[in-house]
C-alpha cells in the first residue's frame, strides 16, 4: 500500500471514529429528551384517563356529571353498572390509539404504533374489545346553562358477539392501512339494560374521488321488532356513521367500535408484562419502565404503573406502550416544536465534515512530510 493510500486511510479512519463518539453522545442525548416525551404525553396520559373515568363512572365526584348520567340512563347506576361503564369509558377513549399505526415510506414500514391498556389486581384486562357502542348523551334541550360539565357525561349501551368480531376483523383485515376509507353505519336498533343490538349495520368505502362502493350488510343477531321487544328490548331510533378509531361524535346519540389490539402488539405487550414481572424489585414507586432497541432506527418504550386511588380498594394497572422509528420520531419531534429536522442535518454536516477534515488533514500531513523531506 503507498504512502498516499496509508496516509489518507488513516486520517479517514481518525476522522470518522471523533464524528462516531460525537454523533454517539448526541444519540444519547436525544434519547433522553424522546424518552422523556413518552413519559410526559403517552404515559402520563394513559394514566390519567384511568383515574379520569374512575372518578366520573365508580366514584361519581363531579355531581354535574352524575346527575347527567342518572338522567341519561332513566335510573341511579347499580354499582355493578358503575364499574362496567367505567370500563367501556376507557375503552372508547382509548380505542382510536389502540387501533391506529402509522405507515412511512421513509422507514419502509410501520413507523409508529402505540398501546393503551388496563388491567385490574390480579393482571386481567378490564377493556371491553370488540364492542359496538351505542353512546348516548344529554340532548341541547336537556341541559343546562349552568352546568357545563353535563355535557361530558356519557352512558355506554354494547354489542359484543362472536360473528361480528370475526366479520368486522375480516374487514380490517382486507382493507388494511385503506381501513379509514371504510364507513361502517348503523340504522336502528335495540336496547335492554345497557345491551345493544344494531337492527341493521352495514358498511362501504370511499374511493378516489368519493366514490362510494356497494354498500354491504353484515350479519347481527337482531331479529323483527316484535321478536325483539317480545324479548324485553326496546326499539332505539339511531342512523349513524362511524369509522374504524372513531371515539367520539357531536351528537346527542352515536355509535363506535372498538376492536382489539393488534396481534403483533398485543403479543409484544404481554412479553414486556411477563418480562416486568420478573423486574418487579427495580421498580420506583409502583412504576417501571423498559426501553429497549427494535431495530437500528427503532426504539420500544414501555412502561406498566400501579394505580391506587385515595381511599379506594380498588388497584389496577395501566401499562403504555410505543414502537416509533428513530427517523420518525425526530420529525414528529421537530413538528410538535423540538429540534429533529434540525438535528438530522446536523448529523449530516458532521458526516460531510468528517469527510472534508480527513481529505485535509491527509493532505496537510503529506504536503509537510514531503516539505520536510
Amino acid at each position: 500500500m503507498s504512502k498516499y493510500v496509508k496516509t489518507y486511510v488513516t486520517a479517514f479512519i481518525l476522522a470518522f471514529a471523533v464524528a462516531a463518539i460525537v454523533i454517539s453522545i448526541q444519540n444519547s442525548r436525544m434519547n433522553k429528551i424522546l424518552e422523556g416525551n413518552f413519559e410526559s404525553l403517552h404515559e402520563r396520559t394513559c394514566k390519567s384517563l384511568i383515574e379520569h373515568g374512575y372518578n366520573r363512572y365508580v366514584l361519581q365526584e363531579n355531581e354535574d356529571i352524575a346527575a347527567a348520567i342518572e338522567t341519561i340512563n332513566g335510573a341511579p347506576l347499580t354499582e355493578e353498572e358503575k364499574y362496567e361503564q367505567f370500563c367501556c369509558y376507557i375503552t372508547n377513549v382509548n380505542a382510536g390509539v389502540n387501533s391506529s399505526d402509522i405507515d412511512s415510506p421513509l422507514v419502509g414500514g410501520v413507523a409508529a404504533a402505540d398501546v393503551h391498556a388496563y388491567y385490574d389486581s390480579e393482571m386481567n384486562s378490564i377493556m371491553k374489545y370488540n364492542s359496538l357502542m351505542l353512546v348516548r348523551k344529554l340532548s341541547n334541550d336537556q341541559l343546562s346553562s349552568d352546568s357545563k360539565d353535563a355535557s361530558k357525561a356519557m352512558v355506554y349501551y354494547t354489542y359484543q358477539d362472536e360473528s361480528l368480531t370475526e366479520q368486522m376483523n375480516m374487514i380490517i383485515k382486507e382493507y388494511g392501512n385503506k381501513i379509514g376509507k371504510v364507513v361502517f353505519h348503523v340504522r336502528g336498533g335495540y336496547i335492554k339494560d345497557h345491551e345493544f343490538v344494531p337492527a341493521k349495520l352495514s358498511f362501504y368505502s370511499m374511493g378516489e374521488g368519493g366514490v362510494k362502493s356497494k354498500e354491504k350488510e353484515l350479519y347481527t343477531t337482531a331479529e323483527d321488532r316484535e321478536a325483539m321487544e317480545a324479548d324485553g328490548y326496546s326499539y332505539y331510533e339511531i342512523d349513524d356513521s362511524f369509522l374504524i378509531g372513531d371515539t367520539k361524535d357531536d351528537s346527542d346519540s352515536f355509535v363506535v367500535y372498538c376492536g382489539e389490539i393488534d396481534s403483533d402488539r398485543q403479543s409484544r405487550v404481554d412479553e414486556l408484562i411477563a418480562e416486568s414481572k420478573k423486574l418487579k424489585g427495580a421498580s420506583e414507586g409502583g412504576r417501571l419502565f423498559v426501553r429497549k432497541k427494535a431495530g437500528v432506527f427503532t426504539n420500544e418504550y414501555f412502561s406498566i404503573d400501579e394505580i391506587n386511588l385515595e381511599g379506594e380498594e380498588d388497584v389496577f394497572y395501566a401499562v403504555t406502550y410505543e414502537k416509533m422509528n428513530f427517523l420518525f420520531d425526530l420529525m414528529s419531534y421537530s413538528l410538535m416544536g423540538g429540534h429533529g429536522l434540525l438535528y438530522v442535518v446536523l448529523i449530516i454536516a458532521e458526516i460531510i465534515g468528517a469527510v472534508v477534515l480527513a481529505v485535509a488533514g491527509g493532505s496537510i500531513y503529506l504536503y509537510v512530510t514531503r516539505h520536510r523531506a
